[in-house]
């Protein structure tokens, strides 16, 4: 009977691996690549790769790779297919098999982070790769005077970089090719005003790779916001108080020794474009206190105009945020309870508290954001729900003013965030009894009752040892 088990178990031990080795070697080649670099976002670097590949039979694995190199700075990756509108699964592998790297040793393959790409079943054998990257446009040279230009330097690999070989690929990017200052040369080199393209390239090896640079003026800086910090407290009275935190760095170039005000000229929009002059955002018209203050405080460094749709939002740091420069600042407002916080029609108890997930400034990244939503005293079966997943999610016990037991607080931690893929709506449920909101006018009463009585028996009593003496 033990034979027949070994026997049994070793010949399914040989089926996973010869499926598990298929899955490898299913893909015969990458038959059309076009990969598209889009450099003229602020914050962040768009690349689109378009894949056509070719399968004896229909596979439902792509093994798709990135530089060890950018892991860092990748901060997404989606996949789709033409007429499927789910995205696809993409699974990082951080431990890849060593039969998955042993096929590519030569190619130095341990330089490389793996994907697995799950397709959808059917015949689908193209599909589309869009990837978001920060931190990768880098100021050269590093340091100019105020009234110099800007230029940027760009790298990538003029080669699709792949586990399979490709028997076509194109390179272009976007952007406005009339500020290059210089690009690696190449006989299929081709710019016109808002592109420069490479390609087509015939017949490329698998893990090819051959530098490429694209060297430019930029006349803007280059904002990213290191932390945001969102804390939302919903009181059912019929108010939500909104305190936003923001930390931002640009990392454009630095200045070539000191700062003048002389040589910035802060009235002359053609200087220095590259710093941080001013920030604009549009606020929900319905809004109410709408607050602003730095370190020092706000003298004259801020102001909102409500128009028919929003609430326009100017700030003006309190010196220009050059290259290299940072600064940080709170602003806060209030928000009437019926545009977020809903009840569910069949239970009178459940609410649902719905809100935007971005920060205000959403044209820029934010490398480390957190959301803290405050319940009100009582607040129970706390839940969160959003369209992404996110990092972390936590949650305790917030004390303010009046508060005896604490009021419920759940706090959601996500990193890289940005407009392009978190530009949601985000949900926080939770129970919650009417008469609750009753809690703190009564702690209120209560109190005022006890000082009222004390005053009173401390009025009344007569602590005095000595008896009055008769007349």
């Amino acid at each position: 009977m033990m034979k027949y088990l070994s026997a049994a178990s070793v010949l399914l031990n040989v089926i996973a691996f010869a499926n598990a080795a298929s899955i490898y070697d299913e893909i015969e080649h990458n038959e059309d690549v076009n990969r598209k670099f889009s450099l003229d976002l602020q914050s962040v670097v768009e690349l689109t790769t378009d894949i056509k590949f070719r399968a004896p039979n229909d596979v439902n694995h792509y093994y798709f790779v990135v530089p060890r190199d950018l892991e860092y700075n990748q901060i997404s990756i989606q996949g789709t297919v033409a007429g499927n509108a789910d995205p696809l699964k993409i699974t990082k592998l951080v431990n890849p098999e060593a039969r998955l790297l042993k096929r590519f040793t030569d190619q130095n393959a341990s330089d490389a982070v793996f994907f697995d790409i799950e397709l959808p079943k059917g015949a689908f054998q193209a599909f589309t790769i869009k990837e978001l990257y920060k931190r990768r446009k880098q100021p050269f040279p590093s340091t100019i005077k105020i009234q110099d230009e800007q230029m940027l330097l760009f790298t990538d690999s003029k080669y699709y970089l792949s586990v399979y070989p490709t028997k076509s690929q194109k390179l272009q990017f976007a952007y406005e090719a009339s500020n290059t200052v210089f690009y690696t040369p190449d006989t299929t080199a081709e710019k016109k005003s808002k592109l420069l393209r490479y390609g087509p390239f015939k017949d490329i090896a698998k893990f090819s790779f051959e530098q490429v640079m694209v060297h430019y003026k930029y006349p803007g800086p280059l904002p990213i916001f290191t932390e945001v910090k969102k804390t939302i407290e919903i009181s059912h009275w019929g108010n939500i108080l909104v305190d936003e935190y923001y930390d931002l760095f640009n990392e454009a170039a630095g200045i070539n020794g000191e700062f003048g005000r002389v040589d910035y000229q802060h009235w002359n929009p053609n200087v220095a474009p590259y710093a941080i002059k001013s920030l604009e955002t549009g606020l929900d018209r319905y809004i109410r206190g709408l607050y602003y203050w730095d370190y020092i405080g706000n003298i004259s460094t801020s102001n909102a105009h409500r128009d028919l749709e929003k609430v326009k939002f100017r700030i003006e740091p309190r010196f220009p945020i050059f290259g290299q420069w940072k600064t940080d600042w709170s602003q806060g407002y209030s928000t009437p309870t019926r545009y977020h916080l809903f009840q569910e029609a069949q239970q009178n108890s459940r609410y649902i508290f719905n809100y935007t997930f971005i920060q205000d400034f959403n044209e820029f990244l934010a490398e480390n954001y957190t959301i803290k939503v405050i319940l009100p005293e009582g607040a129970t079966n706390i839940k969160f729900h959003s369209a992404f997943s996110v990092d972390q999610i936590e949650t305790g016990l917030h004390f303010s003013t009046l508060d005896y037991i604490g009021r419920p607080s759940i706090t959601i931690k996500k990193d890289n965030v940005h407009k392009l893929l978190h530009n949601e709506a985000f949900q926080v449920t939770y129970d919650f009894q009417n008469a609750g909101i009753f809690i703190e006018p009564i702690y209120v009463i209560a109190f005022f009752f006890v000082c009222f009585l004390t005053a009173i028996l401390y009025g009344r009593i007569n602590l005095s040892l000595d008896e009055k003496k008769k007349q």
